[in-house]
């Protein structure tokens, strides 16, 4: 595994917001702290459900924030009857902030998550919006993943929500989209720590990734309704496919809106890189990388990039 981390550390360090890039990849080489977001819709007594898993798992630590609760544990808490009963859903840690870092509220019409599976930000939106149950359409393109979506979907009890299967630069003109999901098909250097070797191959590769989100972004545009909210994100860190894409959707239209109270150390995304300068409002774009992250929370939370748009 050295070899590789030393490789990605090689291949990042180009990047002016990282200060030490081997120990950046170190840490990313690290299995990320998981969070268990407890399901509103299935819990009536969240007390006897943490106090019951507690016993068997005695670090179990839950805490709320935004209109979510969630419990994180060093141990394997998939393997638990709960988890099989839908009772939560588990994520990496930083994907568990995603409903807080988007300001969500209420959506008075229909949400999009064009890139749905195996279904996490979905049920992160819908739960945290629960018991408001606005229509969530979950498309994904790929027949092979459309299983797990689906049974992720029927365990955890999401009853607003429909299955889609197009591609993104397909997907189908419908009225009153008011917010959109694009959890973008990146270089996912966030799943370094699981395959090392496809992460280093898709970034010897990343202008195949560019094209495809830029491709995806601009029918996301179209599709959206008027004063819509459209959430751009990645699990990864390149400019190339963070900010540079954020700004093609500045140049579609779209308005950057400045994110609150984000529970996390994060870069501001950046507005000049490799003799280039990009619209200033790029800073209100938010990079959350493991390393600035690491001390507090003693272990890998995960890395995420987030832009969130307003259609003007």
């Amino acid at each position: 595994m050295r070899n590789r981390v030393e490789a990605l550390a090689e291949m990042i360090k180009g990047y002016q917001y990282i200060d030490d890039p081997y120990y950046l990849a170190e840490v990313l080489s690290e299995r990320p702290l998981k969070s268990a977001i407890l399901n509103k819709r299935l819990i009536t007594n969240r007390d006897l459900i943490t106090n019951i898993l507690k016993e068997s798992y005695p670090d179990l630590k839950c805490i709320s924030y935004g209109r979510q609760d969630a419990c994180m544990t060093r141990y394997n808490i998939g393997s638990h009857l709960f988890h099989h009963m839908g009772l939560y859903y588990i994520t990496n840690y930083v994907n568990s902030l995603y409903p807080i870092l988007i300001n969500l509220d209420r959506v008075n019409g229909i949400i999009l998550d064009i890139s749905a599976a195996p279904g996490g930000k979905t049920f992160l939106i819908s739960n945290y919006l629960y018991p408001d149950k606005p229509l969530i359409i979950a498309n994904d393109p790929y027949k092979r993943r459309l299983s797990r979506l689906t049974s992720n979907i029927n365990r955890l009890g999401l009853d607003n929500v429909i299955v889609t299967s197009y591609m993104g630069e397909d997907f189908p003109l419908i009225d009153d989209i008011k917010l959109i999901i694009f959890d973008a098909p990146c270089t996912s250097i966030d799943q370094f720590y699981k395959n090392p070797d496809d992460v280093l191959k898709n970034l010897r590769n990343i202008n195949k990734y560019v094209r495809i989100q830029r491709s995806i972004l601009k029918r996301m545009y179209e599709v959206l309704s008027v004063d819509g909210i459209l959430v751009y994100s990645t699990c990864t860190l390149t400019i190339e496919e963070c900010e540079e894409v954020a700004e093609y959707g500045i140049k579609l239209g779209l308005k950057v809106l400045k994110p609150k109270n984000i529970p996390a150390k994060y870069y501001k995304g950046v507005t000049e890189w490799n003799n280039k300068k990009y619209d200033s409002s790029i800073s209100n774009t938010v990079k959350i990388l493991p390393d600035l992250n690491y001390k507090q929370y003693s272990g890998n939370i995960g890395l995420l990039y987030i832009a969130v748009f307003k259609k003007v």
